[in-house]
């Protein structure tokens, strides 16, 4: 007898696979406005007419089908279209996939800062893939960079937003779109930015996660 005297040991066949490709499978490409951005094994499908951004993910955040990002995306295809060579800082940039989309949509000067290095080797590959060049990716932190950006992404944890609002608010030049946002965490989110600052706009929300903008006054 013990705590666990109830539990079974089961031994049961699994139908043999590659493990170290079978994680593909939930990595799907998507369509966003001008965008279609995918793994590399789906880039023979991109359907034309549509800006193609192949997207490794390796170890980092940031395929595109992730509510989250694709969110992200969105407000890039907007804001681009709106500002052409606008400047453009992607705060915790993972992948790189939203400062490259900035790029690729017309983007100016373009920024990408991670404090993880693996995401920092992984933004300029997938840079240099798509033929983008002139991306500054950068462990530097927001106070290193500088100067001021017409658009400013982040698409990080909410915690890591409140905590990163004194330091990202004077970054915001136009507007600010942030991600990473659950549904219930979105009125603390806001309150921290409004506090810096900055003026709401009506969230968008995609299943139970949400994308905050905000412009200056």
């Amino acid at each position: 007898t013990g705590r666990f005297s109830s539990a079974r040991t089961v031994i049961a066949p699994v139908v043999q696979q590659d493990w170290s490709t079978s994680w593909r499978q939930h990595i799907r490409a998507v369509q966003v406005g001008r965008l279609w951005v995918g793994p590399p094994w789906d880039a023979d499908q991109a359907p034309a007419g549509l800006e193609k951004l192949v997207i490794e993910p390796k170890m980092a955040f940031g395929t595109g089908d992730h509510p989250t990002t694709s969110l992200c995306l969105a407000a890039v295809d907007a804001f681009m279209a709106a500002h052409p060579g606008a400047s453009v800082l992607d705060v915790g940039t993972g992948t790189g996939v939203l400062a490259i989309a900035a790029k690729r949509l017309g983007a100016g000067r373009v920024v990408g800062t991670d404090n993880d290095p693996v995401c920092i080797e992984l933004s300029d590959e997938n840079a240099e893939v798509n033929g983008e060049t002139g991306i500054a990716f950068s462990e530097d932190t927001l106070d290193q960079v500088d100067g001021v950006f017409d658009l400013v992404l982040a698409n990080i944890l909410a915690n890591t937003l409140i905590e990163l609002a004194p330091l990202i608010v004077p970054k915001v030049g136009t507007k600010l779109v942030l991600a990473g946002v659950l549904a219930h965490q979105a009125e603390e989110v806001t309150a921290a930015f409004v506090a810096e600052g900055l003026v709401a706009e009506p969230l968008v929300q995609q299943d139970e996660w949400v994308r905050l903008d905000f412009v200056r006054a």
